[in-house]
């Protein structure tokens, strides 16, 4: 495969930008990996609606989020996690089981479109599409993620 060269957003709101011009094009999935679902980026208008947006009109959506830090997740507020409550039918939220290395915040769009945060500056953010090689690495780590996490039951439980 071939790598490609990312679409580069910059700024502080440049996750939230690029997710939702990504979730444009979504179709039937969305993974997302996060340190701890910063509200900046995940409890923004843009993204909470284009996301309840997509999800209304394809009843076959499915989100996963695996948050690093469900705790600090839940309790400094978030439109993420309020939607996935309200929408539980499709969402599943997921933290480690065990002691597991950070990664970069990422989400991946449908297998096919890659978000993520620059590795080498925190307010940049690169998008990837098409036949990029980041895409099935950053799927592949995602998968292996998920597959030794757990389903979060601090978020499951939450009353909000």
């Amino acid at each position: 495969m071939a790598e490609t060269n990312p679409v580069i957003h910059e700024g502080v709101d440049a996750f939230a930008v690029a997710l939702a011009e990504a979730l444009g094009s979504i179709s039937s999935s969305l993974d997302i990996y996060s340190h701890n679902l910063p509200r900046e980026i995940f409890g923004t208008s843009l993204v909470v609606n284009s996301l309840r947006s997509w999800i209304i009109n394809q009843p076959r959506a499915k989100v996963r989020v695996f948050v690093h830090n469900a705790h600090s997740a839940m309790f400094r507020g978030n439109g993420l996690i309020e939607l996935g409550l309200q929408l539980t039918s499709f969402f599943q939220f997921h933290e480690p089981a065990k002691a597991m290395p950070m990664l970069f915040e990422h989400a991946i769009i449908d297998n096919k479109i890659l978000v993520r945060r620059s590795t080498s500056n925190p307010q940049q953010v690169e998008t990837w599409s098409g036949v990029d090689q980041n895409i099935p690495v950053a799927q592949r780590e995602f998968e292996n993620y998920w597959t030794h996490s757990k389903p979060s039951l601090n978020i499951r439980n939450l009353n909000l």
